[in-house]
């Protein structure tokens, strides 16, 4: 060590770790003894510091102040607690472990959106559409007029979208009408597996 105020010597540096005890410079030892609170805080806080690589200057500033807030708080718990022995890694670590507890991570959404996001018409039900006399109500089947081109009655429809559909047979308009509901609606989210959809599993169980 190189400095301009006293002459160079070794002197024996006490430890409560045996091991650690060994000659160290004078100087190194005035300066241990000697430096202020600046230099306290600094040896404390910089193995710890929550500083990341960041062009904005005010980040740096902010987690800066962010560390020395910290380790204010540690000072007056070790003040105020003379009982408590907590070294500064522990404190941190405890801290950490509160606000984690109390404003725990969210979880990013993978994989396919929920089944309530999917389509208005989450599990479609056919239901009998009767009138006033408790008599079935036929009216025109949406699918077989919107896309078959051709109008046939039927007294049933989905309760969840209120549409008009027939459900005879294995390959119905009730099924081929929210087959392609469901589609339309997961090619816009931007999902492709149908088969992994409440929706779909539903309707090919018909």
């Amino acid at each position: 060590m190189i400095n301009s105020f006293m002459e160079h010597s070794m002197e024996s540096s006490e430890s409560e770790n045996p091991n650690n005890t060994r000659d160290k410079p004078r100087s190194v030892l005035i300066y241990d003894a000697t430096m202020g609170a600046v230099d306290c805080v600094d040896k404390t806080v910089k193995p710890y510091q929550s500083v990341r690589k960041s062009y904005k200057w005010y980040k740096k500033v902010f987690f800066n102040l962010l560390d020395v807030a910290i380790y204010n708080s540690f000072t007056l718990y070790t003040t105020t607690r003379r009982l408590a022995k907590k070294d500064y890694k522990s404190f941190l670590l405890k801290i950490i472990e509160q606000i984690l507890d109390k404003y725990p991570k969210e979880s990013p959404n993978r994989g396919q959106p929920p089944a309530s996001s999917i389509n208005k018409c989450q599990l479609p039900m056919p239901m009998k559409l009767l009138d006033e006399n408790g008599k079935p109500k036929n009216s025109d089947c949406f699918y077989c007029k919107t896309t078959l081109g051709k109008r046939k009655a039927t007294p049933y429809g989905c309760e969840t979208c209120d549409k008009r559909l027939c459900i005879q047979g294995r390959d119905s308009c009730f099924k081929n009408h929210h087959k392609a509901s469901v589609r339309r609606t997961r090619v816009v989210m931007g999902v492709n597996n149908d088969s992994n959809s409440a929706s779909s599993q539903f309707l090919e169980s018909e």
